[in-house]
C-alpha cells in the first residue's frame, strides 16, 4: 500500500477530517487509501485520470463539498439499485460481497442483500435535513433561480452534474448497464423518487433543460448512465466552486464580441441588405420578437464577423459571441457550442437591445461540417439533433447572428428558418480601395498604388488588414522598402491562398497614361459607343479581330472613361474541373460585376464559349447556358474579346448588342504609331519620313498596336536602342512571323 502511495505521489493520511467526510470515508473505517486507489484506479471502472494531479485536484474539489453530499449518493445509489434492474444488481453485489465501493458510499451487505439494502435505504428516508446552502446544493439552487427551472429540474441537474464529477457515484451505478432514452429516465426517477413521466417530460428536446444547453439526452445508441447524458461543459466544476450566482455563469459562458474595425460605409456594395439587417436588429431588440435569426455566408476573409459587429454597433444593440473555445483554449464540438448557445439565450433573454453573434456555425447546421472531404470519406454527424435545432432557430428570444463559410452543406430545413441570407463575397474595388486606405492609416504610399492593388479582385479585408499590420509592427523595414514591402506580403499572401497560383495583376496596370483610342482601327464608331454606354449605363458588346489589334486595352480604357472598375476574367478564371464548378463561378462573376457596377471583361472568349455542336461532354453544354442566362439577366456592361468570332456559340453572338470588329492599323495610323515609337525611344527622326520610307513602311502590310508593343519591349530588354531603320526591321520581322504562322 505504502508503495502505491509513493508511486502516485499522494499520501491519503494526509487528508484532513473534513476532507475524509466529504468523500464518505470516516464512517466506514479501514484503510481509505486502500478503498480510493481500488476504486478509482480499477480498469474495470472505466474512470480516466491522466496523472496524480488530477487526482489531487479531484480531491481539492471534493473537499468542499457539503457532508450532506455522501448521504445523497448514498441516497442516489440505494434507490438505484433496489428500483432499477433489481434482479441485475443483486446478482452483482452477490458476486461482488467485498467490492470495496461499499465502504466508500457508507453501504453493508449483511444478510440478504435486497433487506439490507431496503433497511439502510428506510432509514434515511425517515431522515428530513434542511437543505444545505453549501456546494453542490446551494450552487445547483442558484443556477435554477438564475433559469427559472422547477425543482425537479434542479434536482436533475444535480444529480446529472454530480454523475460527471464524482467517479464514485459513476462506479457504483455502472453494474446498471446500458440505457435506452425511456431506460434512462425511468433510471433517474427512481433515484430521486418521483415518476419517471415527470422525469421524461423534463429531459425532451422541448423542456427548459434542454432549450437552456444544461442536460441533453444523447439518443444515437444505449449508453451507460452518465455517457447518456451529456451536460453542459464546465458546469460540474462550477457547481463545486464558491457561491454562484448569475454573474458568474455570465462571465463563463458569454462573451462581449470585440469593437469592429470597419464601418458601414465599407459594405456599401451591400447597402440595402446592410440597412435591412440593421433595422431588423433594432426593432428585434426593442419588441423582444423570439425566432429572428440573420445568417451571412461567403469565403473566408470576406468580412462576415466583421459585417455582423458593424451591425449592431449601427442598430445600437450590444452583441455577445458564442465562442469557438474554452476556458484552457481547446476548441469546442458542435454539440458544446449549441449547449452555450442554448444557455446564452436564457441568460440574456430578459435583457434588451442585446444580440447574439454564432461565428463559424459551419459545424452546428452543416451535417458534415464545411471540409471538403473525398467522396469515398463519410462526413462525421455533428451530433446535434435536426428536430431540436429546427425548434432553437424558431423559439430563440435573443435575435442571433451566424456566420458560416458555406451554404451549400447546410440542410434546407435549416436555411428555411433564417429572416435574413446575406452572402458576401470579395468587396468590389471601391470598396477594396476604401479599406486598404483605412488600414494604411498614416503609412506613405501613393494614391496609384492603392488604385492598382484595388484592381485585384482577389484581395479579401483580411489580407488587407495583416498586410497593413504587419507593416506597422515593422516600421523600420517599411522605411526602407516601403510599397515593395506591402506588395511582397499581399503577393505572398494572394499566392498562398490561391493554393500556390501566382496572384493576378491589376487590369488597368498595363494600360498607358497616354493611350490614344483613335489609334484604333474598328468598324464601329466608339466614340458613339462610349456616349451610348454612358447614357444607358448598360450594353453586351463583343470586340474581335485579330489578336494586338487592342482589343484588351479598349475595355481598360473604356472603364477607366466610365470611371468604373475593370473586372477581368479569362478562362483560367472561370473554369473548374468539379461538377457545377465553372457554372458556380460564371454566376459569381455577373453577381462581383454587378455589385461593384464594373466594366466586365471576358478575355478569349472562345477557349470556353464554343459552339454546342463541337461539344464532347454535357459539361460543354451547361456551361455556354449558363453564360447565356446570365447575359440575358445582367444589365451592367459586358464585353467579349476573341479572336476567332465564328468558334462562338450561335446563341452567345446573338446575345451581343453590338459586334465590334478590330483590324490591323491602318497606313496613317501606322506612320502615327511608327512617329510615336521612335519619339518614346528617345531617337525622334532628324527630319520628316520620306515617301519611299514610309512606303516600305507601308509595304510591311498589316502591323498591329501588339507588334509596336513588342519591339519596344524586346529593344529595352536587350539595351537596344531604336531608331528608324532597326524599327522598321524589327516590324518586318514581327510581320514575317504572322504570315508564316497564318499560312
Amino acid at each position: 500500500m505504502a508503495k502505491r502511495q509513493r508511486d502516485i505521489g499522494f499520501n491519503f493520511a494526509d487528508l484532513t477530517p473534513e476532507e475524509r467526510e466529504a468523500l464518505g470515508l470516516l464512517e466506514n473505517g479501514g484503510d481509505p487509501a486502500d478503498l480510493w486507489l481500488h476504486d478509482l484506479l480499477d480498469s474495470g471502472l472505466e474512470y480516466e485520470l491522466d496523472s496524480e494531479s488530477d487526482i489531487e485536484a479531484l480531491l481539492d474539489e471534493l473537499a468542499y463539498l457539503s457532508p450532506e453530499y455522501p448521504v445523497a449518493r448514498r441516497r442516489w445509489v440505494l434507490r438505484a439499485w433496489l428500483k432499477v434492474r433489481q434482479e441485475r444488481c443483486e446478482h452483482y453485489l452477490r458476486q461482488n460481497r467485498q467490492w470495496r465501493l461499499l465502504p466508500v458510499l457508507g453501504i453493508t451487505l449483511r444478510g440478504s442483500i435486497a433487506l439490507a439494502l431496503q433497511r439502510q435505504l428506510d432509514k434515511l428516508e425517515t431522515e428530513r435535513r434542511p437543505q444545505d446552502p453549501r456546494p453542490p446544493f446551494g450552487n445547483a439552487a442558484a443556477i435554477a433561480n438564475a433559469l427559472g427551472l422547477a425543482p425537479l429540474e434542479r434536482e436533475l441537474l444535480l444529480v446529472v452534474a454530480m454523475l460527471h464529477l464524482d467517479p464514485i457515484l459513476h462506479a457504483a451505478l455502472k453494474p446498471l448497464g446500458e440505457f435506452t432514452r425511456r431506460g434512462a429516465c425511468a433510471a433517474l426517477a427512481a433515484m430521486l423518487g418521483v415518476r419517471p413521466e415527470a422525469v421524461h417530460r423534463a429531459l425532451l428536446p422541448g423542456g427548459l433543460l434542454a432549450r437552456a444547453g444544461l442536460i441533453r439526452v444523447d439518443d444515437n445508441s444505449t449508453y451507460h448512465l452518465r455517457a447518456k447524458l451529456d451536460i453542459l461543459d464546465r458546469l460540474p466544476q462550477l457547481l463545486l466552486g464558491e457561491q454562484l450566482d448569475t454573474t458568474t455563469l455570465f462571465q463563463h459562458y458569454i462573451t462581449p464580441a470585440p469593437v469592429t474595425t470597419l464601418a458601414p460605409d465599407d459594405f456599401s456594395h451591400l447597402a440595402e441588405d446592410f440597412d435591412l439587417a440593421r433595422r431588423l436588429l433594432a426593432r428585434t431588440t426593442t419588441t423582444g420578437a423570439a425566432g429572428v435569426n440573420l445568417l451571412l455566408y461567403g469565403p473566408p476573409g470576406t468580412g462576415k464577423t466583421e459585417m455582423a459587429l458593424a451591425l449592431a454597433q449601427a442598430a445600437g444593440t450590444a452583441l455577445y459571441a458564442v465562442q469557438a473555445s474554452d476556458e484552457d483554449e481547446d476548441p469546442l464540438n458542435a454539440r458544446r457550442r449549441l449547449s452555450r448557445f442554448c444557455l446564452a439565450q436564457h441568460l440574456l433573454a430578459r435583457r434588451r437591445e442585446c444580440a447574439l453573434l454564432f461565428d463559424e456555425a459551419g459545424d452546428v447546421l452543416s451535417e458534415g461540417g464545411e471540409l471538403e472531404l473525398p467522396f469515398f470519406m463519410v462526413h462525421r454527424d455533428s451530433g446535434v439533433n435536426k428536430g431540436w435545432l429546427n425548434g432553437v432557430l424558431e423559439q430563440n428570444p435573443v435575435p442571433t447572428i451566424w456566420v458560416v463559410n458555406r451554404i451549400d452543406t447546410i440542410d434546407e430545413a435549416f436555411l428555411r428558418r433564417f429572416d435574413l441570407h446575406i452572402a458576401l463575397d470579395i468587396p468590389p474595388r471601391p470598396v477594396r480601395e476604401r479599406i486598404i486606405r483605412r488600414h494604411l492609416g498614416e503609412l506613405a504610399v501613393s494614391p496609384r498604388w492603392i488604385s492598382e492593388r484595388a484592381e485585384n479582385p482577389h484581395l479579401s479585408p483580411a489580407l488587407i488588414q495583416k498586410a497593413a499590420r504587419l507593416a506597422q509592427l515593422l516600421p523600420d523595414a517599411f522605411a526602407e522598402r516601403g510599397e515593395a514591402l506591402l506588395g511582397r506580403v499581399l503577393d505572398n499572401a494572394l499566392t498562398a491562398s490561391r493554393h500556390g497560383e501566382p496572384p493576378l495583376q491589376s487590369a488597368t496596370a498595363g494600360l498607358a497614361d497616354d493611350y490614344d483610342p483613335s489609334l484604333i482601327n474598328c468598324d464601329c464608331d466608339l466614340p458613339g459607343l462610349v456616349q451610348g454606354l454612358v447614357r444607358q449605363g448598360q450594353g453586351r458588346i463583343c470586340l474581335y479581330g485579330p489578336s494586338g489589334t487592342g482589343k484588351s486595352a479598349f475595355a481598360a480604357w473604356l472603364a477607366r472613361t466610365l470611371d468604373r472598375p475593370l473586372l477581368l476574367r479569362t478562362a483560367s478564371d472561370l473554369l473548374n474541373p468539379l461538377v457545377g464548378g465553372t457554372e458556380e463561378r460564371i454566376a459569381r462573376m455577373f453577381q462581383e460585376a454587378r455589385q461593384s457596377k464594373a466594366v466586365l471583361l471576358i478575355d478569349e472568349a472562345d477557349s470556353f464559349l464554343r459552339g454546342r455542336q463541337y461539344a464532347h461532354q454535357t459539361w460543354e453544354v451547361t456551361q455556354v447556358n449558363e453564360l447565356l442566362v446570365r447575359m440575358e439577366q445582367f444589365d451592367g456592361i459586358l464585353l467579349c474579346a476573341t479572336n476567332r468570332v465564328d468558334d462562338l456559340d450561335a446563341a452567345v453572338r446573338r446575345r451581343f448588342d453590338v459586334k465590334a470588329r478590330f483590324w490591323p492599323l491602318a497606313a496613317e495610323q501606322t506612320e502615327r504609331c511608327f512617329r510615336h515609337s521612335l519619339s518614346e525611344a528617345g531617337t525622334p527622326p532628324a527630319e520628316e519620313l520620306s515617301d519611299e520610307f514610309l512606303t516600305r513602311l507601308w509595304g510591311l502590310g498589316a502591323l498591329t498596336l501588339g507588334d509596336f508593343a513588342t519591339v519596344r519591349r524586346r529593344a529595352a530588354l536587350l539595351g537596344q536602342t531604336l531608331n528608324a531603320e532597326s524599327l522598321l526591321a524589327a516590324l518586318a520581322e514581327e510581320a514575317e512571323l504572322r504570315r508564316r504562322l497564318e499560312t
